[in-house]
């Protein structure tokens, strides 16, 4: 059994599955599908927030982090996880103070600090998003997060780091391969 859920990009707002425009901003709605999150696989909504990410559909992974915040306001991987679809919108400032909660959340947390590296390097903080990379690589789950973790903490701490990064690293996340305004 499949629920529709929408929620607004611009004020966060729950709104009814038919609707097509917030009925608290006005804003036109976008329809996500969020699947009920099953026994077998409970972080099921991660993935598809990834796969939204690497689709280049931000504002779907958008909603479906909004989703899961509405269910559990104190998730933090929730946040990241906004933060970064906040990020591949261009939507700066937001993104900043959304990864400022989850980290206030869950400091420790590998997606977290993993998510936030990205952002930082999105900015051209290749600096801070090394150190932030180090962190999240002690605290990987897996080899395989460890490995690619650390693939990044390499890019960040290389002189040439700037356009090495955007074109070569995560092609998935398709708003690091955009130039930045400077």
């Amino acid at each position: 059994m499949t629920a529709e859920t929408i929620y607004c990009s611009q004020c966060g707002q729950a709104c009814a599955g038919t609707a097509r425009y917030c009925h608290v901003c006005g804003s036109s709605l976008v329809h996500v599908e969020v699947k009920a999150e099953s026994e077998s696989d409970p972080l099921s909504w991660i993935k598809a927030v990834y796969k939204h990410l690497r689709s280049k559909q931000p504002t779907e992974a958008e909603s479906i982090a909004r989703a899961e915040l509405a269910k559990d306001s104190n998730n933090a991987i929730a946040y990241a996880l906004l933060g970064s679809a906040l990020m591949a919108q261009y939507q700066v400032a937001d993104s900043y103070e959304v990864f400022q909660k989850a980290i206030m959340l869950d400091p420790g947390n590998f997606i977290v600090s993993r998510e936030y590296a990205l952002y930082l390097a999105h900015l051209g903080r290749y600096a801070e998003a090394s150190e932030e990379a180090t962190r999240a690589m002690q605290k990987a789950p897996t080899r395989q997060d460890f490995e690619n973790t650390r693939d990044l903490q390499r890019i960040m701490s290389q002189k040439s780091q700037g356009s090495f990064v955007r074109q070569s690293y995560l092609p998935s996340f398709g708003w690091l391969s955009r130039p930045r305004n400077s």
